[in-house]
């Protein structure tokens, strides 16, 4: 795979657990102290999870089936959640709901198709 769309993909993968572990935090409402933890948490697990993808893109095929349906959900969903994050702000820069299209719809879904397609790719080689 080119180191482009490698790097799109993870690219993609950071912002959007980034963003899922941050807004999970925000739902959780923690005390001011405790928000730069939040904010690190999610740095970490957000480079974590990217460096993982990109070292998995070109590498031998998974060897599992959960772990094929995670690198599915991780590509397919930073995919969406990109595409539909920052697409609006590219092509309706004046919609100002656009990029909650990629956070509640295209991310979610592109995280759920890819978790299929990774199961799918995976039962016709299970013996």
């Amino acid at each position: 795979m080119p180191k482009a769309a490698r790097l799109l993909i993870a690219v993609c993968v950071f912002f959007s657990v980034w963003l899922g572990i941050f807004l999970a935090g925000r739902i959780l409402e923690l005390p001011a102290a405790a928000e730069w933890l939040l904010g690190l948490v999610a740095l970490v697990l957000a480079a974590w999870a990217a460096r993982r993808v990109w070292l998995r893109v070109d590498d031998a095929p998974p060897t599992g089936v959960f772990v094929s349906m995670a690198l599915g959900a991780a590509i397919l969903g930073g995919a969406g959640f990109g595409i539909g994050f920052f697409g609006p702000m590219v092509w309706a820069p004046e919609a100002n709901q656009g990029p909650l299209l990629g956070i509640f719809v295209t991310g979610p879904a592109g995280f759920v198709l890819g978790a299929l397609a990774g199961l799918v790719a995976r039962l016709p080689r299970r013996n």
